[in-house]
């Protein structure tokens, strides 16, 4: 959670802002609940998994999207609008699936200044155009840890202990800790 709010402040995001959602593991699932928390105009969530984007709704996504399926830019357009040139009047999009496709294809359908947000994890070096990037003047912003976020990520849990039970998707005895780590490496 500590992550994720560090990586919404980094995106600048407000009120108005019409946000993408890339990967809802953990930190984009935390990405969506800042969002929301934050009063966000319209948070749209993609991932691979139904199950993850079923809980993204759950925690405040206003629309979900199949990665892969469909065509990403026409569904963002019927939500978001269309801006210059056709593009989807996106404001952001925060990109937490660490896949270099998505990367490729927000950079595609991106509108003119519209803003990405990486908080996902490479593990290899990612091809990125910068001259589409620098044709729409698109602002690439990085984000890691929460280096001043803890406290209010703490008062947070404890006022919303509730809806945040639903944040975790599984427990286990601590005599199952392999069991557990096993699970948390399945997509």
């Amino acid at each position: 959670m500590g992550v994720a709010l560090h990586a919404v402040r980094r995106s600048g995001a407000g009120a108005d802002s019409r946000v993408v959602v890339l990967g809802v593991g953990p930190i984009g699932l935390g990405a969506v609940i800042w969002l929301r928390h934050q009063g966000v105009r319209h948070i749209v969530a993609v991932d691979l998994s139904a199950e993850r984007l079923e809980r993204a709704r759950r925690f405040g996504a206003d629309e979900v999207v199949v990665a892969g399926k469909g065509d990403l830019a026409d569904r963002l357009r019927q939500w978001h609008g269309t801006g210059r040139r056709g593009a989807p009047d996106t404001d952001i999009y925060l990109d937490a699936a660490g896949a270099p496709s998505a990367l490729a294809e927000v950079i595609d359908i991106a509108r003119f200044g519209a803003r990405l947000t990486v908080v996902a994890v490479y593990k290899k070096p990612v091809e990125l155009d910068l001259s589409a990037m620098l044709h729409k003047e698109m602002v690439l912003t990085t984000s890691v840890a929460y280096p001043t976020e803890l406290a209010e990520v703490v008062e947070f849990l404890g006022a919303n202990r509730s809806m945040m039970r639903d944040y975790i998707s599984d427990r286990f005895p601590l005599v199952s800790v392999r069991a557990a780590v096993e699970r948390a490496r399945q997509p």
